[in-house]
């Protein structure tokens, strides 16, 4: 693999955004580009990069998107860096894999703006890191597309104990009624992997991928889950067969609610009957334990937020890629 890699222009969040001017800027101002990294004597910069891959995996155009929205480009922008990252480290660490893994360029940006970091200039996280952290995960499931061959099911313990559960996969048109579902029982190794196809795991052709496209889609999301011996859930990822651009729900399809701990934290929990796609927060005052995650049906998530200086009333404003707005709530 390479020295260097994934080195991909990481745009920060609105809170970053508006603390520079005041106001978004757009991406072809002078004072935007001066964060966005380059090589020089080139004619692209790696925001030229980022949106090659914001038009593969969208199915948008970005010059198009950018002109017309400008806050909703940013907010496909985060996910799309952050979605790279997961995807290639996915594939790097799947059994059959011969790379080794690769370093990401960098952990935290110079200056502000769109830079290389997982992190702000201020030390902030973007909605990359949280991808990263997610693609290097212990204890993990990662779903590929495989073709023709439907899709395959990584699952990965990297520690020192012997991971025995199940793993899971759930078919979901519009995201929201089940189309399909498998589970079946799992044991591995301390620092090994497994691969299982979906296909084989569901026990009857699907066209998981869409690949042979006999007729319409029958789902456009694919779950894969890694439960413990427990039943409790380790990990969830989700892919997207037809593109990562989606109707846009109503804010009420997510339910949330908070419940202040005696120690000042704050537990965040969140439902919904339907797929929600990127799930990011904004708050002043508390730091998350998580975000940029996406919400499956009838599978629950909580999220810590501490606090950070003095403590401040508590309100967070939950907004999703496939949301119509955002879901405020207060402590």
């Amino acid at each position: 693999c390479t020295s260097g890699c994934l080195a991909s222009s990481n745009v920060p969040e609105p809170e970053m955004l508006a603390s520079r001017r005041g106001t978004v800027i757009p991406p072809h101002h002078p004072a935007w580009k001066a964060g966005v990294p380059r090589d020089n004597g080139a004619g692209w910069d790696f925001e030229d990069v980022r949106d090659y891959y914001l038009r593969v995996l969208f199915g948008v155009d970005p010059v198009e998107l950018r002109s017309a929205d400008l806050e909703r480009y940013y907010a496909v922008s985060r996910v799309v860096s952050g979605e790279l990252m997961l995807r290639v480290f996915a594939e790097w660490r799947r059994k059959e894999s011969t790379c080794n893994g690769g370093l990401v360029w960098f952990w935290k940006d110079l200056r502000p703006g769109a830079g290389w970091g997982l992190l702000d200039s201020e030390g902030r996280p973007k909605a990359a890191y949280w991808y990263a952290r997610r693609a290097w995960a212990s204890q993990a499931v990662y779903i590929s597309d495989e073709g023709l061959d439907g899709v395959a099911l990584h699952v990965h313990n990297e520690s020192a104990e012997t991971l025995a559960g199940s793993v899971e996969i759930e078919l979901l048109k519009q995201g929201r009624h089940r189309a399909a579902f498998a589970t079946r029982a799992v044991v591995i190794s301390p620092f090994e992997s497994e691969t299982f196809s979906g296909e084989a795991m569901l026990g009857s052709f699907a066209d998981i991928t869409y690949a042979y496209r006999f007729g319409p889609p029958r789902h456009d999301v694919v779950v894969a889950r890694l439960r413990g011996e427990d039943g409790k859930l380790i990990y969830e990822d989700a892919w997207l067969p037809h593109g990562m651009e989606r109707v846009r729900l109503p804010t009420s399809e997510l339910a949330a609610s908070a419940n202040i701990q005696p120690d000042g934290r704050v537990v965040l929990r969140l439902l919904s009957a339907v797929f929600v796609q990127a799930i990011s927060f904004s708050v002043r005052g508390y730091e998350a334990d998580d975000a940029y995650f996406s919400l499956c049906p009838g599978s629950p998530r909580e999220v810590v937020f501490s606090p950070v200086g003095t403590p401040i009333a508590f309100k967070v404003h939950v907004g999703a890629l496939n949301l119509d707005g955002t879901v405020t709530v207060r402590g």
